[in-house]
């Protein structure tokens, strides 16, 4: 452990550590990765907080021991309580955005990102202004469809308080509180006098039972 100094040593460890036999077939690799290295490499650029696209030349850079530290808890946490990645760093990807996450939404892995891309083509019939994503969770969908449609104003929706909260703190990551506002609602119950040129939702829809049967990390 003395010899691990820099970021590409602490990539490699931890994904000698995730290839393990005894440890890789307790654990799937999801949200974005798809095998150890991948995790390895989310892993330890999330926690030290550097883009995820880091320039090669920074990997010969020397950590803190803080630093050390951080990775070796969050290798833990991931082979061990098989936390995944993203809650582990609070970090998470979508349509090239960055998003905070945590344990009190989904981690973002919508099929509706194709739909943003193509700015809801063929099935948009006129100009966007106003937009809702309900049931937003983190609030991604919502806020990237604001970067595709700069002139629309931007609802997103939950009826939990604990989502609304995590999509409040994305709300001022990406700074464009003055096009996207969180509001709590079961629904439309608290969007009254609101019309929308789209309306947007992918809001949980596996079963629990379903859900008990699904891989920790899901």
């Amino acid at each position: 452990m003395q010899k691990l100094t820099t970021i590409l040593d602490w990539i490699r460890y931890c994904t000698s550590e995730l290839s393990k036999p005894d440890i890789e077939e307790q654990l799937v690799f999801a949200h974005g990765c798809l095998n150890a290295f991948d995790e390895a490499h989310a892993l330890v650029l999330g926690l030290l907080h550097l883009p995820f696209n880091l320039d090669a030349g920074y990997f010969s850079a020397t950590l803190t021991d803080k630093e050390i530290a951080a990775i070796q808890n969050g290798l833990a946490m991931r082979i061990n309580d098989k936390k995944p990645v993203p809650y582990i760093c609070h970090r998470a990807m979508f349509m090239g955005l960055e998003f905070y996450v945590d344990e009190r939404v989904l981690i973002p892995r919508s099929p509706i990102m194709e739909l943003i891309d193509s700015r809801f083509l063929p099935y948009r019939q006129q100009p966007v202004y106003s937009l809702l994503d309900l049931c937003c969770g983190s609030g991604c969908i919502g806020i990237a469809s604001a970067y595709m449609f700069p002139e629309a104003e931007v609802i997103v929706s939950d009826i939990d308080n604990d989502a609304i909260a995590v999509a409040n703190i994305n709300i001022a990551k990406h700074d464009i509180a003055r096009q996207v506002c969180a509001v709590q609602s079961d629904l439309f119950e608290h969007l009254d006098g609101y019309q929308f040129d789209i309306i947007v939702s992918n809001p949980p829809y596996v079963d629990s039972d379903t859900m008990a049967n699904l891989p920790e990390e899901f």
